[in-house]
This record gives C-alpha cells, sequence and structure tokens, in this order.
C-alpha cells in the first residue's frame, strides 16, 4: 500500500524513524495522499480544512503530537510527540452511504482488525465500546471521532478521526488517565513502529469499503468485535443518568437501550454509555 503524494507540512525536518515506512511506500501505490506535520493542534482541524477546500478522498493527516487534540464531546486527547497514532482521513464516497452515523462503527471494526493482525496478544481482548472508543480488556486504548459536512440532501464528506496509544508508558498514562488508559506497549511489552500500524489501518478501510453498501453485514461485524449490547450500562445525558441494559444497535448505528426500573426503551444517538462493572 502506497500513498500518491507526501506533503511535510509544520516541519522541514525527516519523518520520525518510526514513521519512514510512509514515505518509502510510495512507490507501490496511489490510493492514498498524506500529510504530515511534526506539530499541529489537532488532525481533525486540518483534515476538515483541507476538505473544505477540495482535497481528493482519501487524503490522510497525519501527526507527530497535537497540542489540541480532541476526542468526543470536546474532550482532550492525550497527544505526547512520538508515541501514539494521531490520524483523520478524508473520506468522499459515499454515494452507498445512508447513514454516516454507521462510519463510527465501520472504523472501529476496521482500527481493531487491523491491530489483531498486528499484535498477536490482542485475541480475545479489543474490543469496541459504543460509540467510538476502542478497549484492550477493562482500559481505553483508543478512540474514532467522526466529523463532516451534511446537506440536506447530500453527506459532502467525512473526516474519521483515529487515536491510538501505541507506544506511552505506564508512567505517562497514569499521569494522564488515572490508570483508565492503556497502551500496545503497556499490554505486551514490546515498541512498535506507527507506521505498520498505520498502514494496516488503511489496507482495512480501503478494503473493507464493501461492508458498507451492507448494513447488517457491518452492525453483525461491530457486535462481534463489542462488549456493549447485552451488558448493563449507566446512560449519561444532559437531563442527568439513569441505568439500562443494551439491547443492541439499529440500522443507523444508534443503540437501543432498555431502562432499569420502568422497562421503557430508548434510541441513543449521542449520549455517553458507562459499563456498570
Amino acid at each position: 500500500m502506497c500513498m500518491t503524494s507526501f506533503i511535510p507540512q509544520g516541519s522541514e525536518g525527516l519523518l520520525p524513524n518510526d514513521l519512514r515506512y510512509l514515505s518509502q511506500s510510495l512507490e507501490e501505490t496511489e490510493k492514498f495522499r498524506l500529510i504530515y506535520y511534526d506539530r499541529v493542534d489537532s488532525t481533525n482541524n486540518r483534515a476538515v480544512e483541507y476538505a473544505r477546500r477540495g482535497y481528493p478522498h482519501l487524503t490522510v493527516v497525519i501527526a507527530n503530537s497535537q497540542f489540541k487534540g480532541r476526542g468526543r464531546r470536546g474532550r482532550e486527547w492525550f497527544s505526547p510527540e512520538g508515541k501514539n497514532i494521531y490520524m483523520s482521513l478524508i473520506y468522499r464516497e459515499l454515494e452507498d452511504v445512508t447513514y454516516p452515523e454507521l462510519f463510527t462503527l465501520y472504523s472501529s471494526v476496521c482500527v481493531i482488525e487491523a491491530l489483531q493482525g498486528i499484535v498477536p496478544e490482542a485475541g480475545g481482548h479489543l474490543w469496541s465500546k459504543w460509540p467510538n472508543d476502542i478497549y484492550w480488556d477493562e482500559k481505553k486504548l483508543g478512540g474514532i471521532l467522526i466529523e463532516g459536512s451534511l446537506s440536506a440532501e447530500d453527506i459532502n464528506f467525512l473526516v474519521i478521526g483515529i487515536g491510538i496509544n501505541v507506544n506511552s508508558s505506564n508512567e505517562e498514562l497514569l499521569a494522564c488517565s488515572e490508570g483508565r488508559g492503556t497502551s500496545l506497549l503497556a499490554e505486551s511489552g514490546r515498541i512498535y513502529r506507527r507506521d505498520e500500524i498505520i498502514l494496516a489501518i488503511l489496507s482495512e478501510i480501503s478494503s473493507a469499503k464493501r461492508i458498507l453498501k451492507d448494513r447488517e453485514t457491518l452492525i453483525r461485524k461491530w457486535k462481534d468485535l463489542s462488549r456493549t449490547v447485552g451488558e448493563r450500562v449507566k446512560v449519561v445525558t444532559n437531563r442527568g443518568s439513569y441505568e439500562a441494559v443494551a439491547l443492541g444497535v439499529d440500522e443507523r448505528g444508534h443503540l437501543i437501550v432498555k431502562r432499569k426500573g420502568d422497562g421503557k426503551k430508548e434510541v441513543l444517538t449521542y449520549e455517553e454509555v458507562v459499563h456498570i462493572r
């Protein structure tokens, strides 16, 4: 897999050693266009900007560090230099996409399957927490942030933001997440090349495109890689919180839950869900 062009941005220096395969792979294929920043506010911010300026389908923005990295609901995303993956992908070929919300489930499937192919220990430990988190057992490993431009009739573009803790140490994770986060290094004891993981994820996103046209298959694959369905959860809304049981996801990728007590069913679109252990 390779990219049609590679444009260093924000730095005149060489790529970090564990990202150099991205440049070397340019001569092998013509699917992706990469834009690299040594340091940037947020790869999603830059990708949205480039999309609005007309940059093509499968343009990828990658950074060595972020100083305003963000996750869902505007939360800060821990983004130290040279440790982890911070990337955002412009997606334009959306003719067959009825519900953009499904892109979060799709991206989670691609990330988990890519990591399972690289990290032998990952089998049975990696799972997707609705709607956008990647977990290793009880600790958060990464997340997906989907943004885009939608009109009344069309989806103009989507940006798939992906953050994965790769080589952060236990000490760094403890300082930034109070022990709630983890990394591939922390779980396996090995340092990983970030370029190898990035290329594997891009390969999955490219080759798995067919499942976007088949909602039933996509939802089934996501459920197979998730531990949310069937679990007791706490649903956090702007009006408060309540306990429920997660029953499944609908055709849009929204979570269906049954409230504790009155048994009323609710369809969640953007609410926060916390697993109850």
